[in-house]
């Protein structure tokens, strides 16, 4: 399992840290590559029938650097990222502070989802296919859609209208969906 941390503000570099934590020296494997601009790293663990391994990445990233990050098992967490971002994991959870960028999307097969964004994003969509899904925004006038399919609705501190400018969908397959406004 690898858990991620993304940090805006960072001075005029990506700078990435690497914590891993393995039993039985046998430590994750990581690769990392640079194409067209984009930073990519990939890390796995070996095998192993005893003991743990894990890796850890707190990223920080400067303004206006798309953020992408996908995960299996691990939890990510973004705070203070000023540029668009798309996030997924498999089977963990997604929390996003200070978010303030032209659109966000965080996805979560079975984890929950909460996001906080400081500005009014042109586009925020939030999704679990099992967790719960909470969006928190400026308060402002927004098109939003927020469903679930066992759980309930709460749309708060917004002004719902189908012709905003600024959109939320907030989407969860089997738990609570609660979309408001900061206050």
């Amino acid at each position: 399992a690898a858990s991620v941390e993304v940090v805006g503000g960072g001075g005029g570099a990506v700078d990435v840290r690497r914590t891993d934590r393995f039993a039985f020296g046998r430590p994750p494997t990581e690769r990392r590559a640079v194409e067209g601009g984009v930073l990519a790293i990939g890390s796995r663990c070996p095998d192993i029938v005893l003991g743990t391994c894990e890796t850890s990445y707190r990223i920080a990233v400067p303004d206006n650097v798309q953020v992408n990050v996908r995960t299996t098992s691990g939890p990510v967490r973004i705070s203070g990222v000023n540029a668009s971002a798309r996030i997924a994991t498999e089977s963990a959870p997604i929390t996003v502070d200070g978010f303030c960028g032209f659109s966000l999307t965080a996805t979560s097969a079975s984890g929950d989802v909460r996001a906080s964004a400081d500005c009014s994003p042109d586009r925020i969509e939030v999704r679990s296919g099992s967790g719960r899904v909470h969006a928190i925004v400026p308060s402002s006038r927004y098109s939003v859609e927020a469903e679930s399919a066992t759980g309930t609705e709460r749309v708060r501190g917004i002004i719902v209208a189908p012709d905003a400018a600024f959109q939320i969908q907030a989407i969860s397959g089997g738990d609570d969906v609660i979309v408001e406004g900061s206050r």
